[in-house]
């Protein structure tokens, strides 16, 4: 009886080679993180699963790999220890993933809040921590400089605070290499109007389904 991995089919993946101890490596993640864990594959690995596209066999990736590397050989056990492994986590689009990925979409859906995703990666998750580093963003020689209060003369508020703001365009780069940027739309708004309730548009990388 056929099953997933006689002809594997896996999921849209970023992959990127590094370097290591002089060896080549290939790191591949799940862009949507339903698969939560990178992976990392030699180069030869990668070349199997470029072939993962649920129309090759097993044996059809077995050969493509001989007449591709000669000398080198493959065994159909190999190829299919290599998918049990991305199954494993997730890669393939197996019935495991999709039973794992309906489980988190109902996750998300449930949930009373939307958790700040990069926190402790792209910024720092402890609030106190990340007001110092907004600040530094401000005080950055790049940056449009710090923030200051707005003080009423006379009880009012100068001229230039009471312009209609209507919105802000921003910025949309890592805030590891050009947060910077980020500082004269933001010292706009925080100088041009006294709102309490922001309506934030984002842009996301992946989208994908209902995300």
């Amino acid at each position: 009886m056929p099953d997933a991995f006689d002809c594997p089919e896996i999921r849209y993946i970023d992959a990127f080679p590094f370097e290591q101890d002089g060896e080549k490596y290939i790191y591949i993640r799940d862009p949507l993180e339903i698969a939560s864990a990178p992976l990392v594959m030699t180069p030869l690995e990668f070349y199997v699963i470029t072939h993962f596209d649920g129309v090759h066999t097993v044996a059809d990736i077995q050969e493509k790999f001989a007449r591709q590397f000669g000398a080198l050989l493959i065994t159909e056990e190999r190829i299919r220890e290599i998918a049990r492994t991305l199954d494993a986590h997730y890669y393939l689009a197996t019935e495991n993933y999709h039973a794992h990925a309906e489980q988190v979409m109902e996750a998300f859906h449930r949930s009373p809040v939307r958790k700040a995703w990069h926190a402790g990666s792209a910024y720092e998750a402890d609030p106190e921590k990340l007001r110092g580093q907004i600040e530094g963003f401000y005080r950055s020689p790049h940056s449009a400089g710090m923030l200051q209060e707005l003080k009423e003369v006379n009880g009012t508020l100068p001229d230039s605070a009471r312009k209609r703001l209507l919105g802000i365009l921003t910025p949309h780069i890592d805030l590891r290499v050009g947060a910077a940027a980020y500082t004269p739309a933001y010292r706009q708004l925080f100088e041009h109007t006294e709102a309490d309730l922001f309506i934030i548009l984002g842009v996301a990388h992946y989208g994908g389904g209902s995300f």
